[in-house]
């Protein structure tokens, strides 16, 4: 049997289309940590033991099945690493995308360090219920990209900020945020950020979805926001010296306080809506709605 990890380089570029590293295989409910990592038959245990095998600039890959329960926070500091959940067949894998991590309950869960540039996050069902942690907390790493991913917090504790995002050109797209009470914090100028095709729904009071810090010519569009909690919640929120940003198409819960807070300069707004109509008959109605 030839194993992919032992392909010449050259022959991996081929074949997938890029040079990729190596790729190391985690069982959050079957794996060991002394076993090799090199296929789901020796796979890791835990995330923060397989993520010591990553090299800088490699692209390496981390993929994962199963659940895990992370007991300390999983610090990134070299570029280009990709961790995704692939599952592992089955109903419950499929609601679980591919790996279910309960996160640490007393730190942050993943740091980003200005020097893990190119991370990716996909395909992993997060249990976020701790008011004290942030679930990535990015320290200035630019090419951030985290895509369908869920992420769900909790009806008494979802105060913490899940994304904090601080370096450049960041994409979340097509990810559900459940009980976060902020999901996306946009907070260093210079972002050119796109947040995209997320769902984001929360009932806490005082709720915001995305919020947009500082930051310039960033992209928010095709997103749901949901935050029933009414008094308060506030669905896209552009503060003052936040430049240039495009918020598009985006659908509100009309029960908002305010869709969209707008106190950027020259924040393009264009195809938002609201539901207009609430009961068990009638027919949805959308209104357009920039503010």
């Amino acid at each position: 049997m030839i194993k992919f990890r032992n392909i010449d380089a050259t022959l991996k570029s081929l074949i997938l289309g890029m040079a990729l590293g190596d790729i190391w295989f985690l069982n959050g409910d079957l794996g060991d940590n002394n076993s090799n990592g090199e296929d789901f038959g020796h796979a890791f245990r835990t995330l923060n033991h397989a993520a010591r095998k990553l090299v800088s600039g490699h692209h390496d890959y981390i993929l994962c099945c199963g659940a895990e329960t992370g007991t300390a926070e999983l610090a990134l500091t070299l570029p280009d690493a990709h961790i995704i959940g692939v599952g592992n067949g089955g109903v419950e894998n499929v609601a679980y995308r591919g790996f279910q991590y309960t996160c640490p309950a007393t730190v942050d869960t993943i740091s980003l360090s200005a020097a893990a540039d190119g991370v990716e996050i996909a395909g992993i069902h997060f249990i976020c219920s701790a008011t004290d942690h942030i679930l990535v907390d990015d320290a200035g790493a630019d090419n951030f990209f985290f895509h369908h991913n869920n992420v769900l917090g909790s009806g008494t504790a979802s105060d913490a900020v899940r994304l904090d995002l601080e370096g450049s050109y960041a994409t979340i797209a097509d990810n559900l945020f459940y009980l976060c009470k902020l999901a996306i914090d946009i907070g260093t100028a210079g972002h050119y950020d796109q947040v995209l095709r997320n769902t984001i729904q929360d009932v806490d009071v005082a709720a915001i979805g995305i919020n947009v810090a500082v930051g310039d010519y960033g992209v928010i569009a095709n997103n749901f926001l949901n935050l029933s909690g009414t008094t308060g919640d506030t669905g896209v929120k552009i503060a003052a010296g936040a430049n240039y940003w495009i918020v598009a198409f985006n659908l509100f819960h009309s029960g908002l306080s305010d869709n969209i807070s707008d106190a950027g300069t020259g924040t393009f707004k264009v195809g938002n809506a609201e539901g207009a109509i609430t009961g068990t008959t009638a027919t949805s109605i959308l209104l357009a709605t920039e503010d």
